[in-house]
């Protein structure tokens, strides 16, 4: 278990880490957090047009007592406000989800070509030296893996956000429901922090092991002619089936633990 001095240096570098990615997109990153923010009000305001919906038509209409009589003004009003509130959403999540994947694909498409020329820029001798199957790894599978926090980071902040205007809006309707709700997201958080302690290392395991197996993969297809000249293909195909089943296993572990959460 990391010490707590630790946790704070690695949240740290976490968040230096996505100013750095966002400051590249920062169009496509905005818009996409503002979308998120739009779904995240919109959804607490449907239960306001739920509310308004419920009192002023549903509970008149079947109010026998008194015999009131609902317009039909009032059923239009809340029919729109039910379908204009759940317009709003709808616009809130595709702008959410598209501009979150155009900028993580985009922040890839640059890092990409960043590593790709530092790679070029090295000396002959250096290349040498160096595996091809593991450039190709390191260009491809640390990029991909390294923007796959891009996307998730709108819809955290939407849903950081939920929770705090829920959480007033439980409080302001009925406070005693409200702390009773409240109450449980200290819990939802401390258990998040639990899953990701226990469930990072294997992830860590699964992507070390997918860098190695990448690799190897690579240099097993350039040498190919080779591998066959030495009657070495049962060999090489153990090797890798060792490999793929270290990543299958990693990720196993950590789906097991996610589902157990």
């Amino acid at each position: 278990m990391p010490k707590p001095s630790e946790e704070r240096a690695n949240l740290r570098e976490y968040f230096r880490f996505v100013r750095v990615l966002a400051r590249r997109q920062p169009k496509y990153f905005a818009i996409a957090v503002g979308g998120a923010l739009l779904f995240a009000l919109a959804t607490v305001a449907s239960s306001i047009a739920v509310e308004w919906a419920i009192d002023n038509v549903i509970v008149p209409r079947f109010d026998l007592e008194d015999g009131i009589d609902v317009t039909a003004g009032t059923v239009l009003t809340g029919c729109l406000l039910i379908l204009g509130v759940g317009v709003v959403r709808i616009i809130g999540v595709i702008l959410r989800r598209s501009f979150a994947g155009i900028t993580q694909w985009r922040i890839g498409e640059s890092l990409s070509d960043e590593v790709v020329d530092q790679l070029v820029d090295q000396p002959a001798s250096w290349h040498q030296r160096q595996s091809d199957g593991q450039l190709l790894a390191r260009a491809g599978v640390d990029v991909d893996t390294s923007v796959t926090v891009m996307a998730p980071i709108p819809f955290a902040t939407g849903t950081i956000t939920m929770v705090v205007v829920a959480g007033a809006w439980l409080l302001y309707t009925d406070w005693v429901m409200g702390v009773v709700a409240v109450a449980v997201f200290p819990v939802l958080m401390l258990l998040n922090v639990v899953y990701q302690n226990k469930v990072a290392v294997h992830f860590d395991d699964a992507q070390e092991a997918i860098g190695e197996f990448s690799g190897d993969v690579h240099e097993s297809f350039e040498a190919v002619q080779l591998v066959k000249a030495y009657g070495a293909q049962d060999r090489e195909t153990k090797r890798l089936s060792v490999m793929s089943e270290q990543i299958r296993d990693a990720r196993i572990r950590a789906v097991r633990i996610r589902g157990n959460f």
